[in-house]
């Protein structure tokens, strides 16, 4: 497995220190779009490792629109 460099680890843990709301998605997509090509995998792997990685959202109440179909009759 290549290895990340020092240096751009060190930037990936200060942008992500820098922005707490934002999540590997969009520190990658900066990274990116200054022309930095990184895998996804490795940005959300390095901000895992420093705990500096959102949690995210669980959607718990929605109704899926296929059990909205088969609604039960009582009958």
């Amino acid at each position: 497995m290549k290895r990340l460099s020092p240096q751009i680890e060190k930037d990936i843990i200060r942008t992500a220190s820098e922005r707490p709301t934002y999540g590997y998605g969009r520190v990658w997509d900066l990274f990116r779009n200054n022309g930095t090509k990184l895998y996804r995998k490795i940005v959300r792997r390095a901000l895992k490792e420093r705990n500096l990685a959102l949690l995210y959202a669980k959607h718990n109440g929605r109704i899926k629109s296929r059990n909205l179909l088969h609604l039960a009759v009582p009958g």
